[in-house]
């Protein structure tokens, strides 16, 4: 694994940007995406006191956080993806990557569905905040900008 010796190679949060169906998400507080893994238990009688193991298959799921700018009309990106949620049971397309690539930045992208929505009121003097789980649809692609 790589070290890293240059504090410009970290990326700050709001360097990056979350899309769904290609248009950016506003006002995004977090974000995350995990990948998680299988593995097959393939022992036998000559595996000793040990499993022995194989890679199996991977799934991936995102999470994203924003205040809520939805107006009335839904037109908002985040309408879009709670109209998805509710009104729909289609796919859409996720990305999450730097707002301003450039060579050598890494992109992922995916289709997923919107698995759950919560609006979320703290208080009558907080920022009403929106929240999305996303299930992967397929995989999750790793891509560097050229």
């Amino acid at each position: 694994m790589p070290t890293i010796t240059d504090k410009e190679e970290i990326r700050k949060g709001r360097e990056l940007e979350f899309k769904y169906n290609g248009t950016k998400v506003g006002r995004v507080l977090s974000f995350s995406i995990t990948v998680d893994g299988e593995t097959i238990n393939v022992s036998d009688i000559d595996s000793g006191e040990w499993n022995d193991k194989i890679r199996g298959r991977k799934d991936w799921n995102a999470s994203l956080t924003a205040h809520r700018i939805e107006d009335v009309s839904g037109s908002s990106q985040q309408g879009n993806i709670t109209s998805d949620f509710i009104d729909t049971t289609n796919s859409g397309s996720i990305e999450l990557g730097p707002s301003s690539p450039t060579t050598g930045d890494v992109i992922y992208s995916g289709d997923a569905f919107v698995n759950s929505f919560t609006f979320d009121v703290a208080g009558s003097d907080e920022a009403v905040e929106s929240s999305w789980e996303f299930e992967g649809d397929g995989a999750l692609t790793r891509s560097v900008t050229a």
